[in-house]
């Protein structure tokens, strides 16, 4: 450790970021670099940005999730030089960045870090965390795998709340609501519209919603009247909505009622929720991408997410083949 301290007070007092000891390195999309052993199978910019202190997690990030596309990725290492916040701040300045995904199993410099989160917020960039070692158990494990320690579960949770920072408990969890986001247009003001294909799935959703206190938008009489004029009297035209009676046409049915939901001026964001799916054969799937694709063509959202940076075509290309 000694030999490290002693390069990391090298490249400090040189002014070079030191990352590391024990990383496996970065992959910088949105400037065309990387210096990493784990190398993307390839390197179309995105909006999403990770840091990541576990290094098997980190290993297969760039690959895992073939829908991902990344401005940043990093795994910081030992964090002897150049700490998560410090990462997490350079990948806010990218300008493609949409979306912070954070694995964490410290908090090394905590004002930093705080810092950093209200620097995302500032810029409305979303923030994604998966903190590990929250349980004595997991702290154990934190410390005998990393050296490190893993910090106090209610002071980041009180951090995060400040910030607005979207907490998640496992990968699956993660990568969900990292594509969510990153694909996401910057929402405007109001609340939620939500259609579905049955009762009680509206019920559940509503459940959910109000456990996370989740604003659903108070829809106007207008829209009241539009979405009566499509559905039968045993369906109440309400937020969130159950548009389904067996209609033959219940395309036209529930791409009439989302219209018509999206276009209250109270609407930030309109969600279709579907029980249907197991199967690629069946048609409820492809008929409720149908009638997203029908709503998202009539009424283009109303801040379209900016276009990832281009690369920089004098800079060398981090993938292989390119």
């Amino acid at each position: 450790m000694e030999q490290a301290e002693s390069v990391a007070a090298l490249a400090h007092e040189a002014g070079v970021p030191l990352l590391g000891p024990n990383s496996i390195g970065f992959v910088n999309y949105a400037r065309s670099s990387a210096g990493t052993w784990s190398v993307p199978a390839r390197c179309d910019t995105g909006g999403i940005a990770l840091v990541i202190q576990s290094g098997a997690t980190y290993a297969v990030a760039n690959s895992i999730e073939p829908r991902a596309r990344f401005s940043l990725t990093v795994h910081p290492g030992q964090e002897i030089g150049v700490t998560v916040a410090t990462i997490a701040d350079y990948a806010l300045s990218l300008p493609g960045t949409r979306v912070l995904g954070l694995f964490l199993e410290t908090i090394r410099d905590p004002e930093s870090f705080d810092a950093m989160l209200a620097a995302a917020a500032a810029r409305n960039v979303a923030v994604v965390a998966l903190k590990v070692g929250r349980t004595e158990s997991g702290a154990r494990h934190v410390v005998s795998h990393a050296g490190r320690l893993a910090g106090g579960e209610a002071a980041f949770a009180a951090v995060c709340r400040r910030h607005g920072v979207v907490r998640v408990d496992d990968m699956d969890e993660w990568w969900a609501t990292l594509l969510v986001l990153g694909a996401l247009p910057k929402l405007g003001p109001g609340g939620l519209v939500a259609i579905t294909d049955s009762g009680g799935q509206r019920a559940l959703l509503a459940d959910h919603a109000e456990t996370i206190g989740l604003a659903w938008a108070d829809i106007g009489e207008a829209t009241r009247g539009n979405l009566a004029a499509s559905l039968p009297s045993d369906l109440p035209p309400v937020n969130p909505l159950d548009a389904w009676a067996g209609q033959p046409n219940w395309i036209d049915v529930f791409a009439n009622c989302l219209d018509a939901m999206v276009a209250d001026p109270v609407a930030a964001l309109g969600v279709v929720v579907t029980e249907f799916g197991a199967a690629i054969t069946d048609p409820l799937p492809q008929g409720m991408a149908e009638v997203c694709r029908r709503v998202a063509a009539a009424r283009p959202s109303r801040s379209s997410p900016p276009p990832p940076p281009a690369a920089n075509s004098t800079r060398r290309s981090a993938c292989p083949g390119s």
